[in-house]
């Protein structure tokens, strides 16, 4: 057959059976061109003119899309997820994901009901679309918002952002988040994700905790204020300036501390006001703004180059009202950006780059944190997370950033891009600080002194042996360098009211008062002192303040206010001491620790201790008649109490919201509970948890009080009457009820794992073997 003769045959059979293979290509065209129209159609007119794409970027996507899709239909790969990817498993009813997007962006701001799967089960959650840029929502790999319900955390958040990739390297804001964390800035922490919706892989996103007062306590922080500032695009309020820090109104508060009203802003309308001065007192900036944080905050953002904060959006600010100052919160960091172009962070950061105190604290950061030597192991690690990253991202079913698909290649490229801006970004050269001056000469105290108003003492202060501070009505002393109060047995050094009127506090404030000592000294007659900026809540206050010790002192009779001594992000050694007759609590510590010996807590008309994010070690302390609970440990405390006495409390113990409290050769009687272990603060995972040992509990109203979520473990103990419990959360052994000490070691043997928890305190302050005073056997475990 002559090759004119094959031509006419194929060609015959082509035409012969052209619409099977035109009409499967026709409807294949008129779907694409459909749903691409659907999607401009639908979307394109809600989306800002400036963010606007034309039908040609949508049709170009809505191929690669459909290729993509009849691709993972026939290709299957998979790799373990090990420790980079954080697995998230979403149940999303049909209706509810139609309703997020039946009228973007409006609807996607609406919650609706779903699951999380989590090692237990599902539980419920509500999650909405998130974000103002229609990449984070306009094509099938949408950004969420996710709210836990009830009182369940996953992974120490009830709130969290699944952000759909912003760019192609994918490893800006990770990266990011994570030099962030390695320079101890408080923020978001971000992870990196692989979303499953009803079982369908969705592919890559960024994990990133929302902000919000769960942020606060799992970065070991005071309840306090959390300003938000946003007001970029559709945020953005009409006819005004929107410039931030032009007015104080345009932030929105996400979190506040409960001691003072939620809408109060006294601390950011001050801010504001007196960054707009002609001229800015930096004395007064220096007192509301954390200088070393912001140091540390303005060098990460030179270091990332981001452009993603401005003077209209991205800023969160936290402020303390245990330190009186402003914090900076990373949010949304988006690392070395392909564009390099500048941004306005705005009247803050400006007027602190205008202060040589300030630069010298940037300077101070740099060489503090040895970033040098953590940079570059920042870009090893970088290097390695973009090599392992690379199988994900062909993985990805979903590989598009905002219209525009990616591949493998793309992703290589763009992300060594991005190491080499970041590796440019790092070769900066910060000169070394100027040397500290050293403190200035002590001032020395000695016979009867008076202060009146609010007096700063801004030298340290040696108080000699017999020495008398009378304050007057309202007075507060605040101690900004170290104190030694020398006082003796014989001649003690006493603080007392002037007159009938309490004054109100005495204060250790900074790091500069570290290494204070207070030895054979008096104080009574105190209050407390609070205004819009500050919040000494106890007639003694240490805030700030580490390697306290205080000997010999005692605490009695304050009046007006929540606690009688009172430490904030403190370390205090007390020994010898007495608390009685405080109108609240006698002790009270927050995100604190402390050693405390042969004291006594006696007659406080609250707890005796009350502990919150603590750390404590209590050892031959006696709580007689406190009238509420005798300790009480809360949320993520450490407590060991050992050859302890608890008579005549309420409650003698109380363990909540994921504290651990181990009690050894103790004595607990004539109290109206024992126990209560519970679990109040849905911020927290579970509930406390009980253990005791080798102690002694008898004439008591009432046993134990233990909720579902928090666990009692009682071993070698005497229980009278004899007690017992088929709860699972209960556990008493068997020499407890038929108590035979010499059965002792081979019990504490088989619970060793469950005092795990107490290692870090066993590390600072070994346990000893205790003297058998009370009857109570000497072994110790």
């Amino acid at each position: 057959m002559t090759t004119m003769v094959r031509l006419k045959y194929w060609g015959a059979l082509a035409w012969r059976h052209s619409l099977w293979l035109t009409l499967p290509l026709a409807i294949l065209l008129s779907l694409w061109w459909v749903l691409a129209w659907l999607r401009f159609s639908s979307i394109e007119p809600a989306v800002l003119p400036q963010d606007n794409a034309s039908f040609g970027q949508v049709l170009d996507y809505e191929a690669r899309h459909l290729l993509a899709q009849w691709q993972n239909k026939f290709i299957h790969r998979s790799a373990p997820f090990g420790q980079l990817i954080t697995p998230v498993q979403l149940m999303v009813p049909t209706r509810e994901l139609k309703a997020l997007s039946h009228d973007l962006p409006q609807s996607g701001k609406n919650y609706v009901k779903g699951k999380l799967l989590l090692a237990d089960g599902y539980h419920k959650i509500k999650l909405r679309l998130r974000g103002n840029h229609p990449r984070h929502w306009r094509t099938e790999k949408k950004s969420l918002r996710v709210k836990m319900q009830g009182d369940k955390l996953w992974r120490d958040l009830n709130r969290f952002e699944l952000l759909a990739p912003a760019d192609k390297s994918l490893l800006g804001a990770y990266l990011s988040a994570q030099l962030a964390k390695l320079m101890g800035l408080p923020g978001a922490d971000i992870e990196l994700a692989w979303v499953y919706i009803n079982g369908q892989s969705n592919g890559l996103y960024l994990l990133s905790e929302s902000i919000d007062e769960q942020t606060l306590i799992n970065h070991n922080l005071m309840p306090g204020d959390i300003y938000a500032g946003e007001v970029a695009k559709r945020d953005a309020y009409s006819g005004v300036d929107n410039r931030l820090f032009h007015h104080s109104g345009l932030w929105q508060k996400l979190a506040h501390n409960s001691d003072h009203p939620r809408t109060q802003r006294t601390s950011l309308n001050l801010l504001v006001s007196w960054l707009q001065q002609p001229q800015i007192d930096y004395q007064q900036l220096r007192q509301l703004v954390d200088y070393p944080m912001f140091a540390r905050f303005y060098l990460f953002h030179q270091l990332i180059g981001s452009t993603n904060i401005d003077q209209f959006h991205n800023w969160r600010l936290y402020f303390d009202h245990s330190r009186g100052r402003f914090f900076p919160l990373v949010w949304d960091p988006e690392g070395w950006p392909q564009h390099g172009l500048e941004s306005d962070p705005g009247a803050l950061i400006d007027a602190l780059r205008q202060d040589p105190v300030f630069i010298q604290a940037v300077r101070r950061q740099y060489w503090q944190l040895d970033m040098p030597g953590r940079l570059a192991s920042f870009v090893e690690k970088a290097e390695q997370i973009r090599r392992e990253l690379t199988t994900w991202v062909g993985n990805d079913p979903v590989r598009s950033i905002d219209l525009q698909y990616y591949d493998e290649q793309d992703y290589l490229e763009a992300s060594a891009a991005l190491i080499q801006r970041m590796k440019q970004a790092f070769a900066i050269t910060i000169a070394k600080p100027d040397e500290v001056p050293k403190a200035p000469e002590p001032l020395k105290w000695q016979g009867q002194r008076q202060f009146n108003g609010v007096t700063h003492i801004r030298q340290p202060v040696e108080v000699a042996a017999g020495s008398r501070i009378l304050l007057g009505s309202g007075a507060v002393l605040i101690f900004h360098h170290r104190v030694n109060l020398n006082g003796t047995a014989q001649q003690p050094i006493e603080f007392a009211a002037l007159g009938e009127q309490p004054y109100g506090a005495v204060v250790l404030q900074g790091a500069d008062a570290n290494g204070s000592s207070l030895n054979h000294c008096r104080f009574s007659g105190g209050s407390a002192y609070k205004n819009g900026v500050i919040n000494f809540t106890a007639m003694l206050s240490l805030h700030e303040v580490s390697d306290v010790a205080i000997d010999h002192c005692h605490f009695s009779r304050n009046a007006e206010s929540d606690d009688m001594v009172h430490g904030v992000y403190a370390g205090v050694t007390i020994t010898n001491s007495t608390f009685e007759h405080a109108v609240g609590d006698g002790l009270d510590l927050e995100l604190s620790h402390a050693f405390i010996a042969n004291s006594e807590f006696r007659e406080n008309a609250r707890e005796g201790v009350d502990l919150m994010h603590s750390d404590v070690v209590l050892r031959d302390v006696t709580l007689i008649d406190n009238l509420d609970n005798a300790i009480s440990a809360g949320q993520k405390s450490k407590v060991r109490l050992e050859n302890g006495f608890i008579q005549g409390a309420k409650s003698a113990l109380l363990v909540k919201d994921s504290s651990f409290m181990r009690v050894t050769h103790s004595e607990l009687t004539q109290n109206g509970l024992i126990a209560k272990v519970s679990h109040r603060n849905d911020h927290y995972a579970e509930g406390g948890q009980l253990y005791i040992y080798r102690s002694k509990m008898y004439d008591n109203q009432r046993f134990f009080d233990v909720e579902k979520s928090a666990r009692l473990a009682i071993y070698d103990s005497y229980l009278w009457p004899r007690f017992s419990s088929d709860k699972k959360r209960i556990t008493i052994d068997e020499t407890t009820n038929d108590y035979q000490p010499t059965v002792a070691s081979a019990q504490f043997k088989r619970y060793k794992k469950e005092v795990e928890a107490f290692a870090q305190l066993d590390q600072l302050i070994a346990p000893q073997a205790m003297a058998d005073k009370r009857g109570i056997v000497n072994e110790q475990p």
